[in-house]
């Protein structure tokens, strides 16, 4: 799973950017399973490490935004 895919973190409506366009996500599964290993996210955890956890099971579509 890459960031472009059709399913991939950047089309993913728990997917957040900082200011310095570091992508994160809230997704409250990845969140919750974070700290139990130790990690803790309460704004958000980076993309690198909730891939980990992630692995594309917690896919939620973004709603597309009409103009």
């Amino acid at each position: 799973m890459t960031w472009l895919d059709e399913k991939g973190c950047g089309k993913c409506d728990s997917c957040g950017m900082d200011m310095d366009m570091a992508p994160f996500c809230v997704n409250e599964k990845v969140l919750s399973q974070s700290a139990q290993n130790g990690r803790s996210a309460p704004f958000g955890l980076s993309i690198n490490a909730a891939r980990l956890i992630c692995t594309g099971d917690l896919f939620t579509p973004r709603a597309e935004v009409l103009p």
